[in-house]
């Protein structure tokens, strides 16, 4: 199956403004973290510290604007630190970039 194809089958986690799933798993994702953490012992200072970081990745082929519609959820959840992950062009392996967008 090509990439047009596949891109018409498979929506992704809807993020629309009426059902925004992928909002809701990061905001869920996030309470579940610190709830484990917490039972853990960690504290208020370590969370912030060495909290949880989330990673969107997409590559050169990789439609802009759908990559922007998934940071501005992060932005809609007030999450302004994450990691962006993509291909090296020529290469096989991945280069990590901190995004601090605030």
């Amino acid at each position: 199956m090509n990439k047009e194809a596949l891109d018409a089958v498979s929506k992704g986690i809807p993020l629309d403004s009426l059902n925004n799933q992928l909002g809701d798993w990061i905001q869920e994702g996030y309470y579940a973290f610190v709830d484990d953490a917490t039972e853990n012992g960690a504290t208020k200072e370590e969370l912030k510290e060495n909290g949880l970081r989330y990673a969107i990745k997409a590559d050169g082929n990789t439609d802009y604007a759908k990559v922007e519609k998934v940071i501005d959820v992060f932005r809609d959840k007030q999450i302004f630190q994450f990691n962006m992950v993509t291909n090296l062009e020529g290469s096989e392996t991945t280069a990590d970039a901190k995004l601090d967008a605030h």
